[in-house]
């Protein structure tokens, strides 16, 4: 299956935009999967392996992947050099969610691999009026 972004106006979009598409594509991938290999990544993406190596290359300096040495099976031997799989970084990125609740606001810190990192909330005076909510929730951001 290929994927080709296409702007409002129906021109194809630029590379740049294309390569944070397919990016995404692949960290979801890593996400669901667990550790795959770089082929297994292009086969699934119907991308070259260069282009996934450019990617898992950008994404190995950023620090959101890893380079895991695949488990042997014992019940097989294996020739040649070991193989490697790409696995996902969870503390390569983290995500901040906010839910605004009746009286209470909740926040939640999650990792790059969809795991609750932090929790806290905070109740709020629903007799706020909107013109002085803004600035009841900078100071109590600060505290």
């Amino acid at each position: 299956m290929s994927f080709y972004a296409v702007t409002e106006t129906g021109n194809m979009a630029n590379q740049s935009l294309v390569r944070h598409i397919n990016e995404r594509r692949l960290l979801g991938i890593l996400r669901v999967s667990g550790p795959v290999s770089q082929a297994e990544l292009a086969r699934r993406l119907s991308l070259t392996r260069a282009s996934i190596t450019g990617m898992i290359d950008d994404l190995l300096a950023r620090g959101m992947v890893s380079e895991k040495a695949r488990e042997a099976h014992p019940e097989r031997r294996d020739v040649g050099r070991p193989g490697i799989d790409i696995a996902l970084e969870p503390k390569g990125a983290y995500f901040f969610g906010v839910e605004i609740g009746v009286g209470v606001l909740r926040f939640a810190l999650l990792d790059l691999a969809a795991g609750v990192a932090e929790t806290d909330e905070m109740p709020f005076d629903r007799g706020l009026k909107p013109d002085r909510w803004w600035g009841w929730w900078r100071i109590s951001w600060r505290a």
